[in-house]
């Protein structure tokens, strides 16, 4: 193949030949171009910021599991909040424990009670925000067994690492029935970070 066949054809794209425009900037043509960039943008944000003057004030709760209690705290623009465990006592639920697996609802049931200070229009929406959850961070990312998931019995339990087993004498764990087993060591199935943090709002 001699040089001439491989020669671009003629044209101004191949070339690199096509006609291009560069702005001079001047002063004028500087001040003017912001000028109406501006009238653009000036009534998109007035109609951002009255949008958002009509978003009710937030209610934060701050939920702390602290020797089997729940702890609120409130800001000072917070409504008066109460909680009771669903069994009816003050304050008395819990939002985990030492009992691992099992759960009973009127422990671990928490109902929240709090009063607003004005009406608010539907749609009403809810947030979350949780400490201490990196999902993002490539140590939890990477806590699991894939062959664990499938159905299989791994044969090794590294790549669950630290969730590979329950602490000793810290876990219960029920059978089908529901009976209460002894403390002691279980692997974990499913194991892993992701398995074992997972978070139920409802």
């Amino acid at each position: 193949m001699d040089e001439k066949s491989r020669r671009p054809e003629d044209t101004p794209f191949k070339q690199q030949k096509l006609k291009a425009w560069q702005p001079i900037l001047t002063p004028n043509w500087v001040i003017g171009t912001f000028f109406v960039v501006g009238l653009i943008f000036i009534p998109i944000g007035i109609i951002l910021r009255l949008e958002s003057d009509n978003v009710r004030p937030r209610i934060s709760l701050f939920f702390f599991n602290t020797l089997m209690s729940v702890h609120i705290r409130r800001s000072t623009q917070d409504p008066v909040v109460s909680i009771r465990s669903v069994g009816g006592t003050p304050g008395a639920c819990a939002l985990g424990d030492g009992d691992g697996n099992t759960f009973d609802l009127n422990r671990h049931g928490c109902l929240l009670s709090f009063k607003l200070d004005k009406d608010m229009k539907a749609p009403t929406f809810v947030y979350y925000q949780l400490d201490n959850f990196y999902q993002n961070h490539r140590r939890y990312v990477a806590s699991r067994s894939d062959e664990q998931l499938r159905g299989n019995q791994p044969s090794t339990r590294s790549d669950c690492d630290p969730m590979q087993t329950s602490p000793d004498n810290t876990v219960k764990y029920a059978d089908l029935n529901d009976n209460v087993g002894t403390n002691g060591t279980w692997n974990l199935n499913p194991c892993g970070l992701i398995a074992n943090s997972l978070f139920n709002g409802t």
